[in-house]
């Protein structure tokens, strides 16, 4: 786990994995034009980028567009990465909202972690 904006050549990773938008280093810089604290990881085939939010008295990871995943495997990687950040940050849960085309793989990764999941519009929490 990492800390502040993630490096300059963060976004070539990205779209090598096939993430979009809300993976970028300049969606890093304006989250954290916003005040938001970044948090992020990669490996050489998976990679997210998340912020804390803090709303209501919880506090949480939210993963938008994230984590992206060469394969089956990268994806429990990340998975276990993006709950290891929040539990050392003592948040309360995570939130992803991956891509399409990652949301069939990301069911079957929680299953296989029995990672209880919440469909929330689109998104999962865990």
């Amino acid at each position: 786990m990492n800390q502040g904006l993630p490096p300059d050549n963060w976004d070539t990773h990205v779209r090598q994995l096939g993430g979009g938008i809300l993976q970028s280093r300049p969606w890093a810089v304006f989250q954290q034009a916003l005040g938001r604290e970044l948090v992020w990881d990669s490996n050489d085939d998976w990679c997210w980028l998340a912020s804390v939010r803090r709303s209501h008295g919880l506090s949480y990871l939210m993963c938008g567009y994230g984590p992206v995943a060469e394969d089956d495997a990268a994806m429990r990687t990340a998975m276990s990465s993006i709950v290891r950040a929040a539990q050392r940050l003592h948040l309360d849960f995570v939130r992803i909202e991956p891509q399409a085309h990652a949301r069939t793989r990301i069911h079957l990764v929680l299953e296989r972690l029995l990672m209880p999941t919440l469909p929330i519009r689109g998104s999962l929490t865990l």
